[in-house]
This record gives structure tokens, sequence and C-alpha cells, in this order.
């Protein structure tokens, strides 16, 4: 726990400043819009771009724009990296699980890239202790991203009221900080309490029905199944067209740039945080 929380505030230090930078300085986008990717890359992907386009004030057309871009390139992750984790980092389970979390953005191409690349590595001679350990390392470091989408989106909704958009002399109210903040980041919090209190309250009979055979096996091939038909569905639906007419190529140059190097700044930092780690009991 303490090893996800501290990789996760230094990729995020880290993240989002290269970022925001490699977009405004060096592809020159407006600020609206390298904020915005800068977010999406950065942290949990589509709700983070979300979030920060709200909080900042952008055009629809800005956050819509980014989610297209993550998604496109989430399922490009989910068929390469998994591979690549299984292959390079077979001695390090915990490291290959951290990098799918820390790398792949959305939270469900980062579960499902975790998903493979638990089975990939758990298949592997001597590994199968690791079975559903890879998983849930790749889950549980994409979770502690996902934490910091509200206090971003706080943070920045001060800065571009008070900061940013402020004019000379003008005081700005500070409801103004309440309108811009997404609500839908309160409602995730709601959904959180209210899910663990049900796990709370129904743990022990969940786990009863587990070990007495209550979930099959049949349901992970679902699981895997689903997953994998979400992402070819991205893919049908990304509509290249519109990316085109909005000249959306500098934004994808930005985009996979600051990928690129989030990619192996997390793959650093897998390492460093994950590897050596005995395995599960």
């Amino acid at each position: 726990m303490e090893r996800s929380l501290i990789a996760i505030v230094a990729a995020y230090l880290i993240y989002w400043p290269i970022s925001y930078l490699i977009s405004y300085k060096v592809f020159k986008l407006d600020i609206k819009w390298a904020a915005t990717l800068a977010s999406g890359v950065s942290i949990c992907g589509v709700s983070a771009a979300i979030a920060t386009a709200a909080a900042i004030g952008a055009p629809s057309i800005v956050p819509a724009t980014v989610a297209s871009i993550i998604v496109l390139f989430a399922a490009v992750e989910l068929v390469v990296l998994p591979f690549v984790a299984a292959t390079f980092l077979k001695w390090a389970p915990y490291a290959a699980g951290a990098w799918m979390g820390l790398s792949v953005k959305t939270d469900g191409a980062a579960a499902a890239s975790g998903a493979l690349a638990d089975a990939l590595i758990s298949a592997q001679s001597g590994l199968a202790v690791y079975k559903s350990w890879v998983l849930t390392t790749a889950v549980m470091t994409k979770v502690f991203i996902d934490i910091w989408i509200g206090l971003w989106a706080f943070i920045l909704a001060v800065i571009w009221v008070t900061r940013v958009e402020r004019k000379p002399g003008e005081k700005v109210p500070a409801i103004q900080i309440w309108f811009r903040f997404p609500k839908f980041v309160l409602g995730y919090l709601a959904t959180w309490l209210i899910l663990w209190g049900i796990g709370f309250a129904v743990g022990a009979a969940a786990s009863w029905k587990f070990m007495t055979g209550g979930i099959t096996p049949q349901t992970e091939l679902f699981r895997y199944f689903f997953f994998a038909l979400t992402f070819m569905s991205i893919g049908l639906t990304t509509r290249f067209k519109t990316l085109a007419e909005i000249k959306a190529g500098r934004m994808i140059a930005a985009y996979v740039v600051s990928l690129t190097i989030i990619i192996l700044i997390a793959l650093a930092l897998s390492i460093a945080f994950f590897a050596g780690l005995p395995p599960p009991a």
C-alpha cells in the first residue's frame, strides 16, 4: 500500500508538469487544450480530461477531442504493453502490474491490461503463485491515480478563477470555484462510500460464497470477453474525420510524445518501488 501511494505521488508530480510543458511550450497548444491534455495523459484518462475542462471553463470540443485521443491510444497500449511486460518484467511481476496501472489510460484499459499481463506472466513456469496479484497491483495503482481527480480539479479551478482569467483589480467571488468544480467527482466519492459500505456489510458472506464455489471460472471468461469487446468498440466508433476537421495533428503529436515519456517514467518507478518484493504467501 505504501509503495503504491509513494509511486503515484511521484508519478503525478512528474507526469502533469512534463505533459503540460510539452503541449504548451513545444507544440504551442492553447493553454486550455494543454491543461486538459496534461490531465488526461497524467491522471486517469477521460474522467480527468472532463474534470479539468470543467474546472478551467474549456469549450466542450476540448474534452471531447482529448477523450477520443485517449481511448484510441489506450486500445493500442492494451494490445502492446502487457506482452512487453510479460517478456521483460517476468522477473518482477509486481512491477509489471504497477507499470500497467501507471501507464495505461482509462480505468477499463488499465484493468484489462493488468488482467492480460497477469494471465501471460502467471502462465509461465514457476510464476503461477503470482496469479491475480499482477492484476491486483495494476488496479491498486490505478485507483491511487484516480484519487487525484477531485483534488486537481479543485486546484485548477482556483488557479483559473483567481489567476488565469481574473482581470486586474477584479474581485472574484469564492462561489465561482464551486461553479467550476466538476460535480461528478462528488458522485464518484458517494459511489465509493456506498460500495465500501455494502462490501463491509456483506464481505463475510461474499467470501464464503467465493470459497464454496459461488464464483466460477466461467465468470472470468465473460469478464475478459467484455473487456476485449469494449476496446474493439472504441476502435470502431472513433471518428477520425472529426479529428482531421479540427486539425488535431499537433494535439495527437503532443499526446504521443507525452505518453511515451510517461510510459518510460512509469517503468522506472515500477521497477524502483515494486521489484524485489517477495512472492505472495
